[in-house]
């Protein structure tokens, strides 16, 4: 029941994991809401993004995992509110019309023009859609306000409409 904290492994680093490589500082913390044990003892998890977080320090740990003290982040204000609500408006647009191209997608995508309730709902549910590359989540994830996320998202939503085929991660 209680958040999970998820941090990109530093790039560059990757084939540093079962030591303890250096990872980024900005992290996502989530809710978990499906899991299966493998028959080695790991997990694969499915998480419910709740909010961004920073590193502060990592912690000692003498579990399997690693453990770090991290303080919320939110977004800092955009210059204009206008300008999320105009992303808003193209982002539902367009994401109904790829919801159509992308069957696998569509049932994710439909649900997000649904449920989500607030502008930084929509904005960050389509990022994890849109984006296939953990680096692309990543950059999402940095940015310090919701307009310059909102734009990320916006042109990589355009740039999968201009596709003759999408080819982007499994929904």
């Amino acid at each position: 029941g209680s958040p999970l904290g998820v941090v990109m492994i530093r790039p560059g680093f990757e084939r540093d994991q079962p030591r303890d490589p250096p990872v980024l500082t900005v992290l996502g913390v989530g809710q978990i809401v499906r899991h299966q044990r493998l028959n080695d003892g790991r997990y694969n998890i499915v998480l419910q993004g709740v909010a961004r977080a920073k590193m502060l320090a990592e912690l000692p740990s003498t579990h399997a995992f690693r453990l770090g003290r991290c303080a919320l982040w939110d977004d800092a204000p955009a210059p204009s509110p206008d300008l999320v609500l105009r992303q808003v408006q193209s982002l539902r647009a367009i994401t109904s019309t790829l919801a159509q191209r992308w069957p696998a997608a569509a049932p994710t995508l439909s649900a997000l023009l649904t449920e989500a309730q607030t502008p930084s709902a929509l904005i960050n549910g389509l990022a994890s859609v849109a984006f296939a590359e953990p680096i692309e989540r990543q950059s999402a994830l940095e940015c310090e306000r919701l307009d310059q996320r909102g734009q990320l998202v916006l042109d990589r939503m355009l740039d999968l409409l201009a596709q003759n085929s999408v080819e982007v991660a499994d929904a």
